[in-house]
């Protein structure tokens, strides 16, 4: 089986592992071994990069990028779309691959790769929404403007059994970025509550709210409240782009709503998705599909994944610094609604 998969992505049983404008044939670091975990065979080896072959990786990758920043952004969206498409076309074989190399069952190998096409959709939409801010200056007849620009050439270390898709998520990021700037309106409804000696004053908030900008030039809007009649468990988010939209509603944990601008006109709309048997996570909890999955399993896989990074030493996501990343925009919103301004991460 590995060796249909292996001739159809033209790999070999000995393959360079380090790219600069060209695979490098004998790169120094020596060979890491690739072996089947439920079955002890070995699958290939991939000669790794020694400190002179890394060096010129790197090298390569900042001359390449001082021509790729250049590129208009729809170029380079229209880019990543083929990069989209081609993992399309041997979604099949690569979801094989990780599967054999990884352990992980077949829907899950399939899952990884499904999640850089989804990056490189997401990409691409974004391509278009680099948006700029134009701004007075002191001088007569003159403006500046705000320009994003790629982030450049970034290093990536991902667990050995995601072997593609944190890739993917981090080069997205990397195109796209985090929140860089942001307006907060915060307001306490319940300025007390009763305790045993009287009233107490409540510190926490009620309703927030905040406009901002991700670095790599898209604009979004986020906002929650503890008050508002009618939501048990409203945990919910859009994301649009050029090419169409989705929506997740944590009340409606099992289902995502895919909408696809590229259908005939038509067809267009949201169409809702199940989770079943091929989504990853699901299978161990119900052998159908359409049952769902409870909040109580969404406790027991973050328990399993808490545990297998104790076990591996790998972490999982979120990490602490995922959650420090989160505080400093809480502490923003919180500093950008004293002040009244806008605020810069």
């Amino acid at each position: 089986m590995f060796d249909a998969v292996a001739g159809r992505l033209g790999l070999r049983a000995v393959q360079s592992g380090v790219y600069a404008g060209a695979w490098i044939d004998q790169p120094e670091g020596g060979q890491v071994v690739s072996i089947n975990p439920a079955t002890g065979q070995e699958l290939g080896r991939v000669m790794a990069a020694g400190p002179a072959d890394y060096d010129r990786a790197v090298a390569s990758a900042a001359e390449v990028f001082a021509k790729w920043r250049a590129v208009p952004p729809p170029v380079r969206g229209e880019i990543v779309r083929q990069i989209g498409n081609a993992l399309r076309e041997a979604k099949s074989d690569l979801g094989m691959l990780v599967t054999l190399e990884t352990g992980k069952i077949k829907s899950e190998g399939l899952g990884e790769v499904q999640e850089m096409i989804d990056m490189c959709d997401f990409a691409v939409g974004l391509s278009r929404q680099l948006y700029g801010l134009t701004i007075a200056s002191e001088r007569p007849n003159h403006r500046m403007i705000e320009q994003w620009h790629p982030l450049g050439p970034v290093g990536c270390i991902t667990a050995f059994n995601f072997p593609v898709a944190v890739w993917a998520w981090n080069a997205a990021l990397a195109l796209v970025g985090p929140i860089s700037r942001l307006n907060a309106d915060i307001t306490t409804v319940h300025k007390t509550h009763p305790g045993p000696a009287g009233p107490v004053t409540v510190t926490n908030d009620d309703i927030g709210q905040f406009m901002c900008r991700f670095a790599g030039g898209a604009m979004g809007h986020l906002s929650f409240s503890r008050v508002a009649h009618g939501r048990k468990m409203g945990y919910a988010y859009d994301i649009s782009g050029t090419k169409g939209a989705i929506r997740f509603d944590q009340e409606d944990q099992n289902a995502l709503w895919l909408y696809r601008a590229t259908d005939p006109p038509a067809e267009r709309g949201f169409r809702k998705i199940l989770m079943g048997p091929d989504h990853p996570d699901y299978l161990p909890f119900c052998q159908g599909p359409g049952h769902g999955t409870g909040y109580q399993d969404q406790i027991i896989i973050e328990a399993r994944d808490f545990l297998r990074a104790i076990e591996t030493g790998q972490p999982v996501w979120p990490t602490f610094a995922d959650g420090m990343e989160v505080m400093r925009v809480i502490d923003a919103a919180h500093r950008s609604h004293a002040s009244g301004a806008w605020i810069d991460l």
